[in-house]
């Protein structure tokens, strides 16, 4: 019984498991993975969802295009993230691209490949708060008026 609910899904799974497609269910594919966890709260919680997409340092280490065993780049599975939460009514929140623009705002936010400075924090701090300010959450009822 939570009013809002935020997934971080990528940074430490981009390496480990495929890509996948956005109807994949299973659980061999990232995004089969993430269509599950989806579900699952859209079906059984009255909560909003909400993901984000965090950087990777410029997307791996100043390497955009840099890409895994599998054969895909980490914005590959941000952008997967992206598309499979527009398809759920899911608010996407891409700190990686719509704030650091894809890597190229970093270089005094980022104390390594992933971890912010303290000015990193208060700024993507900021920025997902007032990303999460406009997410409405859904009406309470009483049980009277849900039985109208």
């Amino acid at each position: 019984d939570v009013d809002l609910v935020t997934i971080e899904a990528g940074p430490n799974d981009w390496t480990e498991i495929t890509l996948g497609q956005v109807g994949d269910i299973g659980d061999d594919t990232f995004l089969g993975n993430l269509r599950q966890c989806y579900e699952y709260l859209t079906e059984h919680t009255r909560a909003r969802v909400v993901s984000n997409c965090i950087s990777n340092s410029n997307d791996n280490g100043g390497k955009p295009f840099y890409k895994n065993q599998f054969g895909y780049t980490y914005r590959d599975y941000m952008n997967g993230v992206r598309e499979l939460s527009k398809y759920y009514g899911i608010t996407n929140i891409d700190v990686a691209g719509d704030l650091l623009g894809w890597g190229r705002k970093t270089a005094d936010l980022l104390k390594d490949h992933i971890h912010y400075t303290e000015l990193g924090g208060a700024v993507v701090g900021e920025f997902i708060w007032n990303k999460l300010k406009l997410v409405e959450p859904f009406p309470r009822f009483t049980k009277e008026e849900a039985s109208l």
